[in-house]
């Protein structure tokens, strides 16, 4: 009835009135009911007849409306107005507008109005067709038992949803080469554009600027030689990239695999951007005081970008590069072509390190007020923003935020002023100074105190002209380990130098190139024989020569012969041209039926060591960073003396090196019996995150999350079966979560089965690819429950639950639990390994395509089981 009386305003009424007659002739279910005044209320008893009347004056023809004209003026009062107001009215069908004409109306009959309301009809009888209108009541009693047991089908549901569609295939080889194909047309057709764009600056700014007629008079404060600021070496840039680079990249479109080189052929020449990107800030600064004149000669070359937006052209073509470069080696290593893959990675890791020398330059050139020459000052080897304050003083430390420069000789302490936006820079006004030769370092440490991570240290002159300068200065804790051994392996090399200070002194640059040089030393003999006497020989007594004459003198500062040490000869043995450095040591008795060897490691010549990540039942890892590029790797040292086979780290680092996955963690090279006989070194890209059970937990559990996780897994595992690899020790430990949330699957060496994870063919047999499968399910289960499904009283019946596969669901640990989640578990759990499901299968599971839930991981749960683990790992159960 609210509805009838929402649509039948009285405006309608008036408007049915005339036509009554001729209407309940065409439409029979029409009852028509007089009111009390002289007019008349029509209605219907259903909405479609009702809108039949509204319809039905639409067509009438001109003659019966007006015969109805005169009977409509004769029952209306005499104060009553014409209807002149009718055709418009008729018009607008919008229900929006039914209450306007309701109130008029209203106000025009005043109360007849409410007449007329009263003189309604009866109300209609109420639709009670349960497929128009379900009971309320029973939808929710049946949604609440569907809930609680999905297999029984509700009597009353909506249409059925279609199902959803297959998941997309992978993505084919061929394909894959395709999109690579138009990736390296974008790379070719970009160069031939960045090339004609400096050729407006080589061949346009610069050839006017030097033409003898001068066409634009230049200003005399920018000739001297800083005309030549404003370009800096982009002519030979332009000359490179116009002569060699642009062919041999037009090249790459008939042969791609020869692209997978190119930048590492051509490393020295693209570090004419870190060059280029040194002057940069000294040319824009140049460019900003001359801005008319450079106007000027844009308008009498008719070029469309100003000055500044072609000299920054160079800097976002490196830019360039690695993102292209990226999607390059993306494509290719979906279509499986591993070496080519590698070779593409070596020209990205040559782009990182070009782009980092060349911010750290812009950097650097922004620096103002130093007084030396800041090309005089070596290598940078770090800055960054330190909290410092002048003195010695560390109690209650506040310090200031200064911007630290650490060349190889000198550091320089500077404040920044300004914010870096999208168009400006900060600069870096210079405080202060430090020689390196005259600098002492303290580190503060307290003994009530574990952590020293908020500890700042003392940078202090020893030079006598400047007494006083020191600076307490204190980084960002997971930057304290960085700086400390940066200063000391620099502090280090002065001290090596200053014993061979009465060289010459043209070598000095040769010496401070390598901060490595003498910061470790050599260990001691692992056994000796005794001998009744001491014996010395003079003649043994050589120095190594490292680097000729210069290092020929060099002696470390450890490593001194000492007066009497009982039954050892120590002497520094010859060394050819070739050596690259090593520096040896051989000691033996004076009988010679023992005898001990040292020279200094080559793992430790390329990698520096850091601070330890993890401890395995074979191994330790350790954070650490290669000293050429700066690239943080992780070294794996495996003690091949409690290995089942000294194969193992061999056969792992093959793995990892064939391997071409961003689920799992690469292998870079292998250090084989280093740094002892005894031990082998992986080194191995660095995965900073957490393992996957602690990284669930920060993020609360959200199902999201989850699905996310683990189909990163079964990708990771799709891998491995293609390339017929078995992992065979997945667990939590293993599985690490990025904080980007990318999956990294780690170790891949030997190991002894991790009961809780283990397949029960894997305990009893050999380990398969559904081995991992099982892992995996087991993860799972743990992650939607926060409790092992198999682990019992004591190993034996934990044993036996899993080979029975004797499990279950109980409902205090898997309420709300999504139902298709579940039955991914049991398909992992399955006893028979080849009715396991395999990776392909549980990608065309619906639980990762359909909406999330309310539910979520139980957090509470899955940190005890953290908890339990470490603690059994400390123990060694």
């Amino acid at each position: 009835m609210n509805y009838l009386l929402n649509v039948i305003t009285p405006l309608h009424y008036s408007l049915l009135e005339a036509d009554w007659l001729h209407i309940s002739t065409l439409s029979a279910p029409m009852l028509i009911y007089p009111g009390p005044s002289d007019g008349g209320v029509v209605t219907t008893n259903s909405p479609v007849n009702k809108r039949r009347v509204f319809m039905g004056r639409k067509w009438l023809p001109p003659p019966l409306r007006k015969l109805s004209t005169p009977k409509v003026e004769k029952n209306q009062p005499a104060e009553r107005p014409p209807l002149k107001k009718t055709p418009s009215d008729k018009r607008f069908k919008s229900p929006t507008s039914e209450s306007k004409p309701a109130d008029d109306t209203g106000g025009q009959n005043g109360d007849e109005a409410d007449e007329e309301v009263l003189e309604l009809p009866p109300p209609m009888k109420p639709i009670s067709e349960p497929l128009l209108v379900p009971n309320t009541e029973d939808a929710q009693a049946q949604r609440e038992q569907h809930s609680e047991k999905t297999s029984q089908v509700t009597p009353v549901k909506s249409p059925p949803e279609p199902p959803p569609p297959p998941p997309p295939p992978l993505e084919s080889a061929e394909l894959s080469l395709q999109k690579r194909k138009y990736v390296i047309q974008e790379l070719i057709d970009t160069e031939r554009d960045y090339v004609r764009d400096l050729s407006l600056v080589v061949e346009g700014y610069m050839e006017l600027m030097r033409d003898p007629e001068r066409p634009v008079p230049m200003p005399d404060d920018l000739r001297g030689g800083r005309d030549k600021m404003v370009f800096g070496n982009i002519e030979a840039i332009y000359e490179w990239h116009r002569d060699s680079f642009l062919k041999a990249l037009e090249r790459c479109c008939e042969h791609p695999e020869e692209l997978g080189s190119l930048f590492k052929r051509y490393e020295r020449k693209l570090r004419m951007y870190v060059i280029y990107c040194q002057n940069k800030p000294k040319s824009e600064y140049i460019v900003s005081d001359f801005e008319n004149y450079f106007e000027d000669l844009r308008q009498k070359l008719g070029h469309k970008l100003q000055i500044c937006d072609l000299l920054i052209k160079p800097v976002q073509r490196v830019m360039k590069y690695q993102l292209l470069l990226n999607n390059i080696c993306k494509y290719t290593e979906r279509a499986g072509l591993t070496s080519e893959t590698d070779a593409l990675r070596q020209d990205i890791a040559v782009l990182q390190v070009v782009l980092k020398a060349a911010n750290d330059m812009m950097d650097v050139g922004r620096l103002q007020g130093f007084d030396g020459k800041i090309t005089a000052q070596g290598k940078l080897l770090l800055h960054g923003t330190l909290l410092c304050s002048e003195g010695t003083s560390t109690a209650n430390f506040k310090g200031k935020e200064l911007v630290v420069f650490l060349f190889e000789q000198t550091i320089i302490f500077s404040e920044a002023v300004g914010k870096k936006t999208q168009f400006t820079n900060p600069v870096y006004i210079y405080k202060a100074h430090i020689q390196v030769n005259k600098m002492s370092l303290d580190e503060i440490t307290s003994r009530d105190k574990d952590d020293y991570s908020n500890e700042p240290f003392i940078i202090r002159s020893t030079d006598p002209k400047k007494p006083g300068t020191s600076y307490a200065c204190l980084p960002a804790p997971e930057l304290r380990s960085e700086w400390l051994s940066n200063l000391r392996n620099i502090l280090q090399t002065q001290r090596d130098f200053l014993k061979a200070i009465q060289s010459p002194i043209q070598y000095q640059n040769k010496l401070t190139k390598d901060p490595t040089f003498g910061s470790r030393e050599p260990s001691p003999p692992l056994s000796h024989t005794d001998c009744p006497e001491v014996y010395v020989s003079q003649s043994h007594c050589k120095r190594q020569s490292l680097l000729g004459g210069f290092r020929a003198t060099l002696r470390r500062a450890r490593s001194e012969v000492p007066q009497r040490h009982a039954g050892h000869v120590r002497r520094w043995s010859d060394s050819s041209s070739s050596s690259s450095g090593d520096c040896g040591a051989a000691a033996e008795d004076k009988d010679g039926t023992k005898s001990w060897s040292w020279e200094e490691d080559p793992l430790y010549r390329r990698y520096q060591q850091l601070d330890l990540i993890g401890i395995g039942k074979y191994s330790e890892v350790y954070a650490g960073k290669d000293v050429v590029t700066g690239q943080e790797v992780a070294l794996k040292i495996i003690d091949k003396r409690r290995l089942p086979s000294e194969d193992g780290p061999k056969d792992e680092y093959k793995k990892l090196s064939e391997l071409c996955h961003r689920n799992i963690v690469s292998g870079l090279t292998l250090f084989t019996e280093s740094p002892k006989e005894y031990l082998d070194t992986i080194v191995m890209t660095r995965v900073k995150g957490s393992q996957i059970l602690e990284h669930i937990c920060s993020v609360q559990g959200k199902e999201a999350k989850i699905k996310k996780l683990f189909l990163q897994l079964i990708y990771a595992l799709q891998y491995l079966l293609s390339q017929h690899v078995i992992h065979g020790d997945i667990k939590p430990e293993n599985v690490l979560v990025e904080s980007d949330g990318t999956v990294r699957l780690v170790d891949f060496g030997p190991s002894e089965p991790d009961q809780e994870f283990t397949a029960p063919e894997a305990l009893t047999a050999v380990t398969t690819h559904s081995s991992d499968m099982w892992s995996w399910g087991v993860l799972l289960y743990v992650t939607l429950s926060g409790v092992s499904p198999f682990l019992d009283d004591c190993p034996e019946e934990t044993f036996n639950n899993i080979c029975t596969a004797n499990y279950s669901f109980p409902p205090d640990y898997f309420s709300g639990v999504p139902e298709d989640a579940l039955f991914l578990v049991t398909s992992a759990l399955a006893p028979d390994p080849d009715q396991r499901a395999l990776p392909n299968s549980l990608l065309l599971s619906p639980w990762f395509k359909e909406n999330d839930s309310d539910w979520a991981a139980p957090v509470e749960r899955l940190l005890n089981f953290i908890e339990r683990r470490r603690k059994s790992t400390c123990c060694g159960l």
